[in-house]
């Protein structure tokens, strides 16, 4: 009787922890899905577009800034220091800044006036 009672509580006890990990798997699925759907969203607002997402205090930043303008290159700036511009980073998966995002394809982060330009030709833009 001892053993059986052993072996039940044995097979109860890994019910429940298989049922914790399931539900934690699921949660994790669950989230991922979340957090691909608003990568798409992101990247679905930067259709026909060239975004770059910046700080004020980024000198790169800066530098990518004054050669769009000098080029009359028209973008889309969003300031990753404001709610909806570090919301859109996150979602986007990348690290550094300026991050240029043309016609939903995800650059290399930093400035390269020849990544942005050779991009933005693969696009069939001007």
């Amino acid at each position: 009787m001892a053993a059986f009672l052993r072996l039940a509580l044995v097979a109860l006890a890994v019910l429940v922890v298989g049922g914790v990990v399931h539900r934690g798997y699921i949660a994790i699925t669950e989230r991922r899905a979340e957090r691909m759907e608003a990568r798409a969203e992101v990247l679905a607002s930067t259709r026909g577009k060239v975004v770059v997402y910046t700080a004020h205090w980024c000198p790169a930043c800066r530098t990518a800034r004054d050669w769009l303008v000098a080029e009359k290159i028209p973008f889309e700036e969003r300031d990753i220091e404001l709610p909806t511009g570090a919301k859109e980073k996150r979602a986007i998966g990348r690290g550094g800044i300026p991050q240029f995002v043309v016609d939903e394809e995800v650059l290399q982060p930093g400035f390269s006036a020849t990544m942005v330009n050779r991009a933005r030709a693969a696009h069939g833009m001007r």
